[in-house]
């Protein structure tokens, strides 16, 4: 008999936001979180992201890039976490400075990575992050 108990991870589907203004980030992200998936939105500002967070309180995750039109993804976290302290943020960007992952960490975000993604590492941190 298996003794391993099930994760609710392993058994549920998650509405997902991808905000991201480059389509092919935007298409990896979408392919690599479809099996997970029972809804993927996708934005491409930190305003357009604030607005679709307010549409659909239910988003599960959000991977949100930091280098955004209009509103950056610092911001666009600050104001989500206004109105939503439940979903979980994982902030992506290419431009990794020395203080990217402690700022993001700071505006809101759960946990952070940088581009190229390694997507192992992000499936592990979206497990950790819904299970």
């Amino acid at each position: 008999m298996d003794n391993k108990k099930k994760s609710n991870y392993d058994n549920k589907r998650y509405k997902i936001l991808v905000v991201e203004d480059e389509s092919t980030s935007h298409d990896l992200f979408s392919i690599v979180t479809k099996p997970i998936s029972k809804e993927i939105f996708h934005a491409i500002s930190g305003k357009e992201a604030i607005a679709i967070c307010k549409q659909n309180p239910d988003i599960d995750l959000i991977i949100m890039d930091i280098q955004l039109p209009i509103i950056d993804g610092y911001e666009a976290t600050r104001e989500i976490r206004k109105f939503n302290k439940n979903v979980k943020i994982i902030a992506q960007t290419a431009y990794n400075t020395a203080n990217y992952h402690d700022k993001a960490i700071e505006a809101g975000c759960n946990k952070a990575i940088t581009k190229p993604v390694i997507i192992d590492d992000l499936m592990d941190m979206i497990k950790e992050l819904l299970d």
